[in-house]
């Protein structure tokens, strides 16, 4: 229990605007991540964050060059975070899936399916396995299931019959 109360006070510090700011995820060393959102609430500007017991600093995880917002709702035992980054919090907004590294706040793109095509990575395992969904271009048609390892990526489609 000794950590909860830090915890408590770093939420406190994320912002309010629109309900997007909070925790997503927590490992098993207590690090941290999720998305902070210190804008105006008429220009929500979230951003992915990642925190570790004894810091005395929220660390930002940036979106990619060209995106202005991030999010990250997972984190393992290693410190890799996964999330997205995008342009605009509208529903027409592309997303990109990303993992920033451990040892550092640069986001690295994870690919998508085929070229324009949308991704969001949503967990990470302790063998850097992360899992998504990718859709087309249009965001018209199926989603698709991804797990990208760390040498390849394989995608699982759901049919309906």
């Amino acid at each position: 229990m000794r950590g909860l109360p830090l915890a408590l006070l770093i939420a406190g510090n994320l912002g309010y605007a629109h309900g997007l700011s909070g925790i997503r995820d927590m490992n098993q060393n207590g690090q941290m991540v999720g998305v902070k959102n210190l804008g105006p609430a008429d220009d929500p500007s979230p951003l992915a964050f990642r925190w570790t017991p004894g810091a005395t600093e929220i660390e930002t995880l940036p979106p990619l060059p060209g995106d202005k917002n991030s999010q990250a709702p997972a984190i393992n035992a290693w410190r890799r975070t996964v999330g997205s980054s995008f342009i605009a919090t509208s529903p027409a907004s592309p997303l990109h899936a990303l993992l920033w590294p451990a040892t550092s706040a640069a986001p690295i793109a994870l690919p998508p399916l085929e070229p324009g095509g949308q991704c969001a990575a949503v967990n990470i395992n302790d063998f850097a396995m992360i899992a998504g969904v990718c859709w087309a271009p249009s965001t018209i048609g199926p989603k698709r299931a991804v797990v990208w390892t760390p040498h390849i990526a394989l995608t699982l489609e759901v049919r309906h019959e």
